[in-house]
């Protein structure tokens, strides 16, 4: 079941109206009840006028919601192709990857209600015989171990999740929708993990059960705009979608043993070690004194020898005295000058 099978069937799959189209009305109703007031009233705002109501109150919300779907649903399904694209695209705020009729129906939704009603809206009609006495196929494939964590006993994958935080195990509790979650919100942690691990496997089970065309149907529900891929890689992103990636990528890491857990503790030990040496080097480095350059020192070596040459002091011509600090004054001219270039004033003591 590689990326190669699921692409003979993508194009039928996405050419036609979307599977959620054919849901029985109370499956809508009680996907809707799932969401939040806040959330259910910043979509109805968006409606078109005739299908705003005037009260806000949640049973009335979701009444114009699905009344509004019905009536978008049964007109998009009687619109042709390029009818239906030249209807649809006018209201998307960005181009569609690939143009197909359940990417333009699913976009059109999306940008009318937001991702969250339409993602509501779309969620696949599962029942409770779907995901029994179902086993995922053996992989052939070659996968990393964190992509096939699924094959794992149940008890080691429930050690993983129950190594979340209590707010984060809730909230991936909290985000599967009321309709089809575990009963596991008022359990111990441990009772939680158990039950919340049953629920993902049997999600992998039901979706590993399907044909290829009905599994891209499945998996169209939840990511509109997916791409066929590897069977593992799509069931991830569906997953991911629907309980959260923060579980998806815990239940991808093995909870390692108290003999690695010493040699990492270990290794980290020795790399903060090797890390203080190395910053201790590059300090000495950065404090040592910089060496002088050739020029500079032979300056210097000319500076001192000048300054400790013996020079013997000038007489004056008035008093006789030798005077070793005095200022000497060079007087330059010739006979024929008239004026001296200095003022004999210099000559005053």
């Amino acid at each position: 079941m590689d990326s190669t099978n699921l692409s003979n069937f993508y194009a039928a799959a996405v050419a036609d109206d979307p599977p959620w189209f054919t849901y029985p009305d109370h499956h809508y109703l009680t996907s809707l009840k799932d969401l939040s007031q806040p959330v259910l009233t910043e979509a109805v705002v968006q409606l078109p006028p005739p299908f705003i109501p005037i009260k806000r109150t949640c049973p009335v919300v979701i009444h114009a919601l699905f009344t509004h779907f019905l009536h978008a649903r049964a007109r998009l399904s009687l619109m042709a192709d390029d009818e239906l694209a030249e209807f649809c695209i006018p209201h998307l705020d960005h181009p569609l990857p690939v143009t197909s009729r359940l990417g333009l129906v699913s976009a059109y939704f999306i940008a009318i209600y937001g991702d969250r009603v339409a993602s509501a809206i779309r969620h696949p009609l599962i029942r409770a015989s779907d995901s029994t006495n179902c086993k995922p196929q053996t992989v052939t494939e070659p996968f990393d171990a964190h992509e096939t964590w699924f094959l794992l006993p149940a008890s080691e994958l429930a050690c993983r999740v129950e190594k979340l935080s209590k707010e984060d195990l809730a909230g991936v509790v909290h985000s599967i929708p009321a309709s089809i979650h575990p009963m596991c919100g008022v359990c111990s942690r441990c009772r939680c993990a158990s039950a919340l691990i049953q629920h993902v496997l049997q999600r992998v089970c039901y979706l590993f059960s399907l044909d290829n065309y009905n599994f891209l149907l499945a998996v169209l529900c939840i990511i509109p705009f997916a791409q066929p891929d590897q069977r593992i890689s799509m069931i991830l992103d569906v997953l991911r979608e629907e309980y959260s990636p923060l579980l998806i990528l815990r239940l991808g890491e093995s909870i390692p043993t108290r003999s690695h857990q010493l040699k990492e503790q270990c290794r980290k030990v020795k790399q903060q070690c090797a890390l203080d040496v190395k910053i201790a080097d590059s300090e000495i480095v950065n404090s040592w004194p910089v060496i002088l350059s050739h020029e500079v020192v032979l300056q210097c070596l000319r500076n001192y020898r000048d300054g400790t040459v013996w020079k013997a002091g000038s007489v004056c011509a008035v008093c006789s005295q030798l005077v070793r600090d005095v200022e000497v004054i060079d007087v330059q001219g010739t006979p024929e000058d008239d004026v001296l270039p200095h003022s004999l004033e210099l000559l005053c003591m």
